[in-house]
């Protein structure tokens, strides 16, 4: 399972990075990248509580 983490964060982490990042730099749609945020975070608790039992 740990190696399955890590290889989320390798492949995720970037891909999400660049998108807040280009996002932000445009200044546009700032209260949508809040609630993407939002959805994302609640999705990884969801997942994260499934796979730890």
């Amino acid at each position: 399972m740990f190696l399955i983490n890590i290889a989320g964060i390798y492949i995720l982490g970037p891909i999400i990075t660049k998108f807040f990042l280009v996002r932000m730099a445009s200044g546009k749609g700032l209260g949508m990248d809040a609630f993407i945020a939002l959805i994302i975070g609640i999705i990884t608790l969801i997942l994260g509580l499934i796979f730890r039992s």
